[in-house]
């Protein structure tokens, strides 16, 4: 494909004009506007549409086991202080003497200094 000048003085070959008129047309042939398959976009945009709704699902349900399973577990603590018996009390708080149902000393002297306002400890 030979691209020849013309001017006035010279002329240029058959071969040489057709050339430049086949490059014409196929330049005039073109389209300068975007294409855009529709179809390809919409399904594009569903997949990822549902791709961000299973991620949200996934969080939401994490997220409301994760507030089921603390409501248990404190649920299930108040459940325990409430059911345990005296003297488990008693073997689980060392602060607690196991022989007599008194306060021990350190707590007594703690709660006093704390109705002071003692900054100090016990």
């Amino acid at each position: 494909m030979a691209i020849c000048t013309y001017n006035a003085r010279t002329l240029a070959s058959e071969a040489a004009i057709e050339d430049l008129m086949m490059q014409a047309k196929k330049i005039k042939g073109r389209n300068p506007r975007t294409v855009i398959n529709w179809d390809l976009f919409a399904t594009l945009a569903g997949l990822w549409e549902d791709s961000a709704m299973d991620n949200i699902d996934e969080e939401y349900d994490r997220l409301v086991e994760h507030v089921r399973d603390c409501a248990k577990k404190a649920e299930s603590s108040k459940t325990t202080k409430r059911r345990l018996s005296l003297e488990t009390l008693e073997l689980i708080t060392p602060a607690w003497s196991s022989t007599s149902r008194r306060k021990p000393r350190t707590y007594v002297r703690a709660r006093k200094a704390l109705q002071r306002g003692d900054k100090r400890r016990p």
